[in-house]
């Protein structure tokens, strides 16, 4: 009887260790403009470029810098345009649509940190067409299933993600992140370790 209800709480204590609290107050998103202000962005006609950022925001009651990020964009655009990634750092690994770990040698201090750009030039005028969103979501293979912020401590913050939308017709493309669902602190779920 003790050996089973050891094996219970190893296996309850191995379940609370393995969990971890998203942020709501800290993210990635994606932005039409370097001051953080638009989420979508029009890319209807061909040959002409639209630039878009990628920006770690990181709450400071939460995270100080950042040393490494790591997530992918659902609903990376395929053929029908030429896409150019320009990050901030050489340490680049994977892509957008799969799984991407980006590691700074200087540690990129927040509150919003400026991961890079990614130039789309379309091929087509409907390339993309109405209302494609992207969204900044967990990788395939790494962060345990969340997206990442490293700080300078080295811990994995799990953070939220942003929606991206192009060309919307709705009026109301909103980028979907930075609202809090409930009060909570990342303090209180290390606090369980």
């Amino acid at each position: 009887m003790m050996k089973k209800m050891l094996v219970v709480f190893a296996l309850l204590a191995l379940a609370v260790g393995s969990a971890q609290a998203q942020s709501q107050t800290s993210w990635i998103g994606i932005y039409s403009d370097d001051l953080m202000s638009s989420c979508d962005a029009v890319m209807n006609t061909a040959y002409v470029t639209v630039t878009v950022y990628f920006y770690a925001h990181m709450d400071p009651a939460e995270i100080d810098a950042c040393t490494s990020v790591e997530f992918k964009v659902a609903n990376w655009p395929g053929a029908g345009g030429l896409i150019t990634q320009n990050w901030d750092t050489e340490l680049v690994i994977g892509g957008p649509a799969t799984d991407l770990s980006l590691a700074f040698q200087v540690p990129l201090a927040g509150p919003d940190a400026f991961l890079g750009t990614v130039d789309f030039f379309p091929l087509s005028d409907t390339w993309l067409g109405n209302d494609y969103q992207m969204e900044i979501v967990p990788g395939d293979v790494g962060g345990g299933g969340n997206i990442i912020i490293v700080d300078t401590n080295f811990d994995e913050i799990p953070v939220s993600g942003c929606t991206f939308t192009v060309n919307c017709t709705t009026g109301n493309c909103s980028c979907g992140c930075g609202t809090a669902t409930e009060v909570s602190s990342w303090g209180s779920v290390k606090s369980l370790y």
